[in-house]
């Protein structure tokens, strides 16, 4: 079986192993849930509203099945990479197309800074066309949890994806071809997220009853041209700064940006609009429907132009 055949069944295995630890995950999260309500550690009252809202780390202990799933199925897929590696006979990440970069902690400076710019930019324009209003008390100190979040998130998903993965397509196939596919399958397992009221009593077979809702977000054409469309723009921009600069540390830097822009915004604001009435430009956050396309597009235009400006050699 060649290297694309072993990482559809890579994939298959996490999705197994992630229904399989789903529910012993959510009951240990459950049995830690009230203490953290005790100790209030969970939530926080918003006086104005009277809103609740998780508080960073704790918002674990906050969430449903749903939610308790994905993450199980994120571990899963950590979890699994060394098996990969063994199976595909990786030893080292140079093997992965990838090399030691000395430019690494500026160029995740410039994709965090350009992505955060051209983040903060659409959110002054939602604000100013009143699609979302900022929430009062606004929020902020929930910011320093979500740049970590983000960080977190870049780090783990471009080295499983950008490097692990585009690494080994790139292997039996060509670079154009790699991040087309794994921009596609990137999409994909990001837009498969289940409602978050599918499952009421969890039992052991719930993570696999779970699964076929997964895929209800592709009955809605519009969500799909937003949301799907986005996604890949997004992975195809990673993809990309992994084989121009041959490291990860760009892709890390822009991955965390948008993570801070997307969940930074969701915290400090609310909607005042209706989502459906905007679709398919806007969706039910900043970053999907065709204005996210267009961003994702506008700042991955930015850092070719930073990388011709400052003479990075390029293969793709």
């Amino acid at each position: 079986m060649n290297a694309p055949g072993k990482i559809v069944l890579y994939f298959i295995a996490v999705f197994f192993l992630g229904a399989l630890l789903a529910p012993p995950l959510f009951w240990g999260v459950e049995k830690l849930r009230p203490a953290a309500e005790r100790h209030d550690w969970l939530s926080y009252q918003n006086e104005k509203d009277g809103s609740c809202e998780a508080k960073g780390v704790c918002a674990f202990l906050d969430a449903d099945f749903a939610k308790v799933s994905n993450r199980a199925i994120l571990l899963s897929a950590v979890f699994l990479l060394w098996p990969l590696f063994r199976v595909l006979r990786i030893h080292s990440v140079a093997e992965l197309g990838l090399q030691k970069n000395p430019h690494r902690w500026r160029d995740f400076a410039v994709g965090s800074g350009v992505s955060i710019a051209v983040m903060t930019v659409l959110a002054l324009i939602l604000l100013k066309l009143d699609i979302y209003k900022m929430k009062a008390p606004t929020p902020w100190s929930g910011l320093i949890g979500i740049a970590a979040k983000g960080v977190t998130i870049g780090i783990v998903e471009e080295w499983m994806f950008r490097g692990a993965i585009l690494g080994s397509f790139r292997r039996a196939m060509s670079d154009h071809a790699a991040l087309a596919c794994v921009s596609a399958l990137f999409s994909i397992l990001h837009f498969i997220n289940p409602p978050h009221t599918v499952i009421q009593n969890v039992g052991w077979l719930s993570g696999f009853n779970l699964l076929p809702h997964r895929f209800e977000n592709f009955a809605n054409p519009l969500l799909v041209l937003g949301g799907f469309t986005t996604l890949f723009c997004f992975g195809w921009v990673c993809g990309w700064a992994a084989i121009r600069t041959r490291g990860l540390a760009l892709g890390i830097g822009f991955h965390a940006g948008m993570v801070l822009g997307k969940f930074g915004f969701n915290r400090l604001t609310k909607r005042s609009r209706d989502s459906r009435d905007l679709l398919p430009w806007l969706g039910q956050d900043m970053t999907v429907g065709l204005v996210g396309v267009g961003v994702v597009l506008l700042v991955g235009l930015l850092l070719w132009l930073w990388l011709k400006k400052t003479c990075r050699s390029s293969k793709a």
